[in-house]
């Protein structure tokens, strides 16, 4: 167990952690040991608290249950007292750390392996396991380890109480199970006759249980003793008859009948075929799915090799399916570790000798073992076999053809080259989590640490694990290294490590025995298998950042495509580097984080400028020049452009600091409308101010441009006046450039920026109609705006609750020139102004047509503005319809959109709602609170301010005086407040509502 106490200084404080071995035992007299020293509790309640608490071990225990446990149903009055008191002794006995204070009661500090009972149980389960694969060997061993735990009956000298009979049962019901397990284990490996014995011994002892008398009847018929095992069965069934009026179970009547008819599925069954494998040292982790696809294929395939760089696990994958596929070879299963020989070492010879294929004086190696395989079913792994990859597939080619059921399972960083070989490639393990739950690189860091580290895991460490698996790159080796180093360093310091020096951490031995686990070791191998010109090219390709494809490999590597092609087939062959999306049909590559810092290790600083410098000016004119081809396709070329996020980001980093000023500036208008419509609000504000910061001298239009890409993600994140500033600054540079069409942009921006941001309608409407006709009929530079600023405009009418019947044409005009450029975001937002009509005009059913096509076209672009807004009009619309649970669950989902995106500005329009839903169940304080800090994000629209006008007089009648208390309450939230009190608000369960809208 691990120990943590705090020193503090101010507000400060810093854990200090140190071990202490300390077992409980419960299994017997009740007992703690520490470091082997046993300490004896005094008193039977402090045993009584220490046992119930051991058996939740880590886990809260109530002080009602402890009370339970002392008292039963007859608590003293003072009970709680009391049980402080004697908590407080036990404290004193084994440390004051130990028993830790939780909200409502207690818990013991100890890992539950340190509980001899919980240990026991989890034996007799794992035992339960091994039966089941048919290793009764492995199950017997931990059935005695898990009886040896027995000292005595358990909890027997704590205080009594219906809780320790209880526990007494269930402990005496495990104890005759894990013997009835032992015999069934024993009965397996064959020992019959010396289990007879015992079996009478059992049923002496509880003459009317069925288990013991099934495996008795079993042991006398495989001793060949079949009248007795029907004898056995008669007096059982007499005796239950006789005393208690019943029959033998199911189970046993029909092992009865099997005996009679000598079913042969009761035979024992020979041992286990013959193996030399290395025992599991855990069940492997995320190779489930691996482990049988290998499977199937070594059925129909001679040769088996698992290919893959260095560290990636293939040994461990083939031992896991070695292990799984011993008993379908009738032969054996056999194991063979290349790594320590040498191309002048006679394969053969190490292959036959542990084969036990013994060549006859004078006889080759090779012809034994002909012999020897030519009528055998079996298996033989031949791991490490890449520093001798002739020889392994000449020997593996002669073995195979030696007999049909002869089968080899290879490992190696490069294929053995048969044409009998499946080769199958072994990738990194998966850092993704899914459904919060953690990745199966996170499982192996932990379950590594655990044997390195007695300090465990924090919770606080799970965002960094994570962090650390992927800048690993999933790749096992390197995640067991790091793991190995958490006995001294966290996570995060690991991390920053690797940051700092480029390199990954790697072991400090170097004896040859050692070097297969260093990874630098076994990454050297593979690099030494290129030629020097291809070394060269690799080292440039650690510029890369993310996934790549042939075109930009061929940039940055300075090469024809074809050439790069032929490069980019042998990294490919030699594991060092890895398809990314196989089976998408797109050809893009990838480095793993590993293998990309050690190919950066070894370019110089002249050559890794000069490849930087190649890499920032191909996504730079990548992303120039998509604005010729978003025209054609928005959702495309935007997707294209997020799918090389990584290392455009790289770049515009390298430009950023390497570059002259306005270097970086090419980038922001494709990238800022890929993050920002993606929901980046903040990455992209951050990252293009940065760009305008260093933009200098720049051309006045590209300025320009970059300023409409900003101002959006600066008035969603809160950033109002700077998006204001930026929009001014767009109008004069784009004017300065006679850019017409950067000029109509920013003023569109700058009118629908007026409606949303402060609510001024009147300056907004001549800058919308100047945009419109500034656009004019010039479709291919002007469609979007055009359709965009009707929209617009016919949304901001709505808002400022404008009658305006002619909108509905506009609006449908501008949905047909909009779909004849297939500008899917343009048509989310002529439905998101339709959605926001039809909730002015207070047409419930308009609404929600209107609303679900909203957030139709905003999922299909995967833009959240859109979505969110149509959530909104959706909840607006069953507000309205009086259908509360469903408003308040989909005002919910509408902030939980904003609070992913950080989208402050529609986050105050949804807290606005979810006021009047809160004051329409009740909530009336919070309802109030709740509208001012929405309207503090957000001004009100005139339209909402009519709408729920009538909720908010309601509310202020029912409030008084507390109702202006409120208001200003809700002012002066924090945007985490604002928040936190949006989740506080419930619907009553006598108005019909689920309890939690939260989900």
């Amino acid at each position: 167990m691990v120990v943590e106490l705090s020193t503090s200084c101010g507000r400060y404080r810093r854990p200090i952690r140190y071990d202490v071995r300390m077992e409980v035992r419960i299994l017997g007299r009740v007992e703690v040991t520490n470091d082997g020293a046993t300490i004896q509790i005094e008193g039977p309640k402090e045993r009584a608290i220490l046992s119930a608490l051991a058996l939740e071990a880590g886990t809260p225990v109530t002080s009602g249950r402890l009370c339970d446990v002392l008292w039963g149903d007859e608590p003293p009055e003072t009970a709680t007292k009391t049980l402080q008191w004697h908590v407080s002794r036990l404290r004193r006995s084994i440390g004051t750390d130990i028993v830790v204070t939780e909200p409502g009661g207690y818990s013991l500090g100890v890992s539950p392996e340190d509980v001899d009972a919980i240990r026991f149980e989890r034996l007799l389960v794992h035992a339960r396991d091994l039966l089941l694969r048919d290793d009764p060997a492995a199950a017997a061993q931990d059935l005695e380890t898990a009886l040896e735990l027995w000292s005595g009956a358990p909890l027997t000298d704590g205080a009594a109480s219906g809780y320790r009979t209880g526990q007494d049962r269930r402990f005496a019901e495990l104890h005759t199970l894990a013997h009835e397990r032992l015999v069934e284990a024993e009965l397996g490996l064959g020992h019959h006759e010396s289990m007879i014995p015992r079996l009478h011994a059992m049923i002496a002892v509880e003459p009317y249980r069925d288990r013991p008398r099934e495996l008795l009847m079993l042991a006398l018929y495989r001793a060949g003793r079949q009248a007795d095992a029907l004898r056995s069965y008669a007096d059982y069934r007499k005796l239950l008859v006789e005393e208690l009026g019943i029959d033998p179970s199911e189970g046993v009547r029909e092992l009865e009948e099997r005996i009679l008819r000598q079913d042969p599925q009761l035979d024992h069954r020979p041992p286990p075929p013959p193996s030399n494998l290395p025992r599991e040292r855990d069940p492997i982790i995320g190779r489930s799915g691996d482990v049988g696809a290998v499977i199937d294929a070594i059925g129909p395939h001679t040769i088996v090799t698992l290919v893959g760089a260095g560290g990636m696990g293939k040994s461990r994958l083939a031992l896991a399916v070695a292990h799984q596929t011993q008993p379908t070879f009738r032969d054996g299963t056999f194991w063979i570790d290349l790594a320590a020989l040498r191309p002048h070492d006679n394969l053969a010879e190490h292959i036959a000798a542990t084969l036990g294929a013994t060549p006859a004086p004078g006889q080759p190696a090779i012809s034994a073992l002909a012999v020897f395989l030519a009528r055998r079913d079996i298996l033989i792994v031949l791991d490490n076999c890449e520093h001798l990859l002739s020889e392994a597939a000449e020997l593996g080619a002669i073995l195979v053809e030696a007999g049909s059921g002869v089968r080899v399972l290879a490992t190696s960083r490069a294929a053995l080259g048969q044409p009998s070989e499946r080769r199958m490639v072994v990738g990194p393990l998966s850092t993704d989590r899914t459904e919060g739950a953690p990745s199966e690189a996170e499982e192996l860091f932990r379950l590594r640490a655990s044997e390195h580290s007695s300090l465990g895991m924090s919770d606080d460490e799970g965002t960094d694990i994570a962090e650390l698996c992927r800048m690993l790159g999933g790749i096992p080796l390197a995640i067991e290294i790091a793991a190995a180093r958490s006995d001294v360093h966290t996570a995060r310091e690991i991390i920053d490590e690797i940051e700092a020096t480029g390199r990954l951490p790697s072991r400090t031995e170097t004896p040859e025995h050692v070097r297969q686990e260093n990874l630098d070791y076994v990454l050297d191998w593979s690099y030494s298998m290129l030629e020097p010109e291809e070394q060269v090219a690799y080292d440039k390709l650690a510029v890369f950042r993310g996934a790549f494809d042939l075109d930009a490999a061929a940039e940055v590597l300075d090469r024809e495509r074809s050439s790069a092609g032929h490069l980019l087939g042998r990294f490919l062959a030699a594991s060092m580097v890895v398809p990314a999306d196989p089976g998408s049909g797109v050809r893009r590559f990838r480095l793993l984080e590993p293998l990309r810092l050690y190919a950066r290790s070894h370019l110089d600083d002249e050559a890794y400028v000069a490849t930087s410098t190649r890499h920032a000016d191909y996504y730079r004119n990548f992303c120039s020049e998509s604005s010729v081809y978003v025209k054609e396709d928005v959702t495309g070329w935007r997707g294209r452009i997020l799918l090389d996020d990584r290392n455009i980001t790289a770049a515009i980093e390298w430009s950023l600091t390497n570059g002259g000023p306005g270097f970086a500036l090419p980038f922001a208008d494709n990238i800022g409308d890929a993050w920002y419509r993606s929901g980046q609000y903040q990455r992209c504000f951050r990252v293009l101010s940065e760009m305008l910061e260093h933009a200098g001298d720049a051309p006045p239009a590209l300025r320009a441009s970059a300023r409409n890409a900003i101002v959006w993600p600066a008035l969603l994140s809160g950033e109002s006046q700077t998006a204001f500033a930026h929009v001014s600054k767009a109008i004069e540079e784009a004017e300065e450039a006679g850019d017409a069409v950067q000029l109509a942009w920013a003023r569109w921006s700058l009118a629908h920026m007026l409606v949303l941001g402060v609510g001024d309608f009147a300056s907004a409407f001549p800058l919308y109609d100047a945009a419109i006709e500034a656009a004019g009929s010039d479709l291919e530079q002007f469609g979007s705006l055009t359709g965009l600023g009707v929209a617009a405009r016919a949304q901001a009418r709505a808002m400022a609750d404008i009658e305006a019947p002619d909108d509905v044409e506009s609006l449908d005009r501008a949905e047909r020139l909009l779909t004849q450029i297939n500008d899917m975001s343009g048509l989310a937002h002529v439905w998101m102004a339709r959605s926001i009509r039809a909730i002015r005009e207070g047409d419930v059913r308009r609404i929600r047509f209107t609303s679900e096509r909203t957030i139709h076209f905003g999922r299909l672009v995967s833009e959240p503005v859109y979505e969110h807004i149509g959530l909104f009009g959706r909840a607006v619309g069953e507000l309205l319809g009086a259908n509360l649970p469903s408003a308040l669950d989909t005002t919910y989902q509408s902030v939980r959109i904003c609070e992913a995106t950080q989208n402050l500005l529609q986050l105050g329009v949804s807290l606005q709602a979810l006021a009047v839903v809160a004051v329409e169940v009740g909530q009336m304080r919070e309802g109030a609170t709740l509208y001012e800090a929405g309207t503090s994000l957000a001004a009100p629209w005139p339209m909402f301010e009519r709408i729920f006008a009538p909720y908010f007089e309601k509310c202020a009648d029912e409030l008084g005086d507390d109702f202006d208390v409120a208001r200003k309450r809700g002012a002066e939230l924090t945007v985490d407040e604002a928040m936190a009190l949006a989740a506080s608000i419930r619907i009553r369960p006598e108005e019909g509502s689920v309890q939690d809208s939260s989900t």
